[in-house]
């Protein structure tokens, strides 16, 4: 088990990405707001721990907000994305041809509807398995055979299958091009051995990127991500340190509490005599003056009382404390 300082900051670097083995991914958190939300429905969050949930995931969104932890790619998918980016302004009048429906490529479509992507085409050797991901995401899903006749609406093409040979072809990139009147597309082959045939990258106006160039772009987010958890780390010492510091005013809570009602209390009683005064002829002044008077001789009369005492047994800490506790200066 961990104590209090050592739990809060266990969860919160969890939470931020910062205990992954990727580090700064997302997907920890959203386990978490699921856990928090099952245990709010079956009505086993406590007090504390739904205020600490709640505090984690205000701390995760700070750390995502105010630091790059989360911005550089660091997986293949991303990093396929990633470079998408960069060749167009946005993905809204876009069409992505993605070519099988493996974790890779499910991933890959997830960024890119995260992006907007304006069409998403999936095919697949398995058209039933391609249509499960297409549907996922409201794609179009269709078997590797009609390819060739997609490829020519695709701006983004994105292959990873287990395909031993290529299955995109040069001379099917060749045509496309051509049906697109030399507008360019921007392609990735993930797979291993090549999903699409080399010579394809001869060809002007297609821009192929391998899983070589995405290691590349993996390494440098990685690094990117690693000088943003040095701040990352520092906000989070500072959000530890506040939140340990709400928790610990929450003690006195219930006697602020107890002192204000007991305090209303008599504020009441005095309010209550000035008015039967003033009800037998005496002037709104003098029924104040009373008042005043009455309301401040009531309020320090026990810690008057305390600190004649405290005076008697020289108890300097309670002397120290009651200057500090009403403001009084030294003088």
């Amino acid at each position: 088990t961990l104590d209090d300082e050592d739990s809060i900051r266990h969860i919160f670097r969890v939470a931020c990405g910062l205990d992954s083995m990727v580090l700064g991914e997302p997907q920890v958190l959203g386990q978490l707001k699921d856990a928090f939300r099952y245990a709010q429905q079956a009505g086993t969050l406590g007090g504390n721990l739904g205020r600490l949930f709640q505090h984690t995931f205000a701390v995760a969104k700070k750390i995502r907000t105010d630091t790059e932890i989360g911005a550089s790619p660091v997986s293949v998918a991303s990093a396929a994305v990633n470079l998408a980016q960069q060749f167009f302004a946005g993905f809204k009048k876009h069409t992505a041809l993605l070519v099988g429906a493996g974790v890779t490529i499910e991933l890959v479509a997830k960024h890119l509807v995260s992006h907007e992507i304006g069409r998403l085409f999936v095919a697949n050797r398995s058209v039933e398995r391609a249509q499960d991901l297409a549907g996922q995401f409201g794609g179009f899903a269709l078997p590797l055979s009609e390819i060739e006749g997609t490829l020519p609406e695709a701006d983004i093409l994105i292959t990873s299958t287990a395909a031993t040979e290529p299955v995109v072809t040069t001379e099917q990139i060749a045509n496309a091009l051509k049906a697109r009147k030399r507008k360019p597309i921007f392609a990735c082959d993930i797979a291993v051995p090549r999903d699409i045939e080399a010579s394809a990258s001869d060809l002007s106006d297609f821009y192929l990127y391998t899983i070589d160039d995405l290691d590349k772009v993996i390494l440098a987010g990685q690094g990117n991500r690693e000088a943003a958890a040095v701040e990352a780390h520092r906000l989070l010492d500072d959000e530890i340190r506040r939140y340990a510091a709400i928790e610990r005013s929450k003690q006195v809570a219930p006697i602020i509490a107890t002192l204000r009602d007991s305090n209303e209390a008599v504020r009441k009683q005095v309010a209550k005599k000035a008015r039967q005064r003033m009800a037998k002829g005496e002037s709104a002044e003098d029924a104040i003056e009373f008042a005043t008077a009455s309301l401040m001789k009531k309020m320090l009369h026990k810690p008057s009382v305390a600190l004649r005492k405290a005076g008697e047994a020289e108890d300097l800490a309670m002397i120290a404390s009651a200057r500090k506790l009403f403001g009084l200066d030294d003088d």
